[in-house]
């Protein structure tokens, strides 16, 4: 005889079977949908990335004046065999570009260098009150228990001499003065200012010390603020002094409330304060261009024709030093500068040498735009 299954646990299995149908179908659908979308919304954003930063690459060429020298240098690169003269065009190309991008790279540093020069003598100024404030700190301290010394011994010699008359005075006094002397000390520290604070006449030519309004600046800087970014209406300029206003109160058209030192009149510590905050937003802003310059150089780097190895120590044996490998090898252009160590030696191929300097320079300056950039990165936060 066969025993047959009860139709109430027939049905449970098959609601069960059913149940783990349905959740089985439902997870290979997501995980389809995310195989699917996850590649295209890397795309999107990969896609998006790559259209900023060739807005940047072209903005920075239309600041440096060479927009005309990079389209014809792309449309050469696209062709295929070239002609001699068409290979002589294009590193003629690319050494101009090379240049203005060095020139572009020299004023970002010069400017840099300008504003942090003002901003450490400013710390300096804050940091000569900020000695003075804790010597007259000092001082009240050191006076205040001394008074406190003094009365508070001779009132309990009064109270054992029954002079309680005195002895009240005495402690009245001391108490008075143990709180005078820190109200003192808090009102001279929110009101003490820093005098002579214009920067003296033998540091002129480096320092100035005027209202911090992006001026005198080199004039690819000037060109790079006076710019809107890739999709703005308005300069970074009058972005920079928005965001002043928005979080320091300073209105840019007026001369005087951008912090200037030259007139010697007395500063605040949070006059100085905001200088420094000032000083540090603008370093930020032109620094901004270091990652503009670096997508212009990698949009016009051509991959190098170098061998693919270097043969052992090779590097070493041709005379480098120990650092020199060292860059060569984190750039990855060990190749590239054996083969041109080589032709420099045996003094031949002139073509085929000016396009591995070429090729040298800009890995050297795109890493050295790379690090640059890092590090903006870093001064901002």
């Amino acid at each position: 005889m066969h025993h047959s299954i009860p139709p109430k646990k027939v049905r449970a299995k098959k609601a069960w079977f059913d149940l783990h149908r349905t959740l089985g179908a439902r997870l290979l659908c997501g995980f389809l949908c995310c195989v699917i979308s996850i590649p295209q919304q890397t795309l999107a954003n990969v896609a998006t990335t790559a259209n900023a930063r060739s807005a940047d690459a072209y903005q920075a060429a239309e600041i440096l004046q060479i927009r005309p020298a990079v389209d014809r240098l792309l449309a050469l690169e696209q062709e295929g065999n070239q002609p001699i003269s068409t290979i002589d065009e294009r590193l003629s190309l690319r050494a101009l570009i090379l240049r203005k991008i060095f020139v572009g790279t020299l004023d970002v540093r010069s400017a840099s260098n300008k504003v942090k020069l003002e901003r450490s003598y400013t710390y300096g100024i804050m940091q000569r009150e900020q000695a003075k404030q804790a010597s007259v700190n000092q001082f009240l301290n050191q006076l205040n228990f001394a008074q406190f010394a003094t009365l508070y011994t001779i009132e309990p010699y009064s109270r054992i001499h029954l002079q309680f008359k005195q002895s009240a005075i005495l402690g009245c006094i001391g108490a008075g003065i143990g709180t005078t002397l820190p109200i003192i000390g808090i009102l001279y520290n929110k009101h003490s200012k820093a005098h002579d604070t214009s920067p003296p006449p033998f540091l002129s030519s480096i320092l100035n010390g005027g209202p911090v309004d992006a001026s005198q600046m080199p004039p690819v800087i000037e060109r790079f603020l006076n710019t809107p970014k890739p999709g703005d209406q308005i300069s970074r300029k009058e972005t920079m002094f928005a965001l002043w206003k928005k979080q320091y109160g300073v209105d840019a058209a007026n001369k005087s409330s951008l912090c200037s030192l030259q007139d010697n009149s007395g500063k605040s510590m949070g006059v100085l304060g905001k200088r420094i905050s000032l000083l540090s937003s603008l370093n930020t802003f032109i620094e901004d261009f270091d990652p503009q310059l670096l997508a212009l150089l990698q949009m016009v780097q051509s991959p190098s024709r170098s061998p693919s190895s270097v043969e052992g120590n090779g590097l070493g044996a041709l005379g480098l030093k120990v650092e020199a490998i060292e860059a060569a090898h984190l750039l990855k252009i060990e190749p590239t500068v054996q083969e041109l160590l080589r032709l420099n030696k045996e003094g031949g191929n002139t073509s085929r040498r000016a396009e591995l300097e070429i090729n040298l320079l800009e890995t050297v300056l795109a890493g050295m735009l790379d690090m640059r950039a890092a590090t903006g990165k870093i001064d901002q936060e």
